[in-house]
């Protein structure tokens, strides 16, 4: 057997690893087993990281249309789950410390860059700066608390900018005016 890549678990205990056979393995240390977690139709898996309290395995197999696309794996039940969807490219999954957000890049954002300058002739499309970083949770019930926290700073800014005088240069004078 040809071994891809393989990444410990954080507790030592495991070590999943893919093949060049297309699948997806647990290595139990302990027991000196394998079990096998998925074998892929298309191409193999990359991404390969465990949640910080070992339950979890995060990983990323390319879809039948060669999307990218993130799986998560359970040691408890022996499920698979799809993360995201095979319609857009998503990779490169990590952890948040606590184990309770998933973070990833996608290939969401598509603006044109050439716009159409010259009408019927105009050349194919050109998109930069398509990847974003987005974040999943994963319990139903777990909202970004960061979001309140930066909505609470830019009311606070905003009122500072009412009470603060505006501060501008005198035409003629050229002096500060405030």
């Amino acid at each position: 057997m040809l071994i891809n890549s393989g990444v410990p678990s954080p507790d030592g205990k495991w070590i999943a690893y893919s093949d060049k056979d297309l699948q997806l393995w647990l290595y139990n240390i302990n027991r000196e087993t394998s079990e096998l977690v998925e074998t892929s139709d298309v191409s193999g898996f990359s991404y390969i990281t465990w949640s910080p309290d070992n339950n979890w395995l995060a990983y990323v197999e390319d879809a039948e249309n060669q999307n990218s696309q993130i799986k998560i794996y359970s040691l408890k039940t022996g499920k698979i789950q799809v993360i995201t969807t095979d319609r857009l490219d998503s990779y490169n999954p990590a952890w948040s410390p606590d184990g309770k957000w998933l973070y990833f890049l996608s290939d969401r954002e598509f603006i044109p860059k050439v716009w159409n300058i010259w009408g019927p002739r105009q050349p194919e499309p050109y998109y930069e700066q398509t990847t974003r970083i987005y974040m999943i949770s994963l319990q139903e019930d777990l909202r970004f608390r960061s979001l309140k926290r930066m909505n609470y700073i830019r009311k606070r800014r905003i009122s500072q900018m009412k009470k603060t005088p505006r501060q501008t240069m005198h035409p003629k004078t050229e002096k500060l005016k405030i």
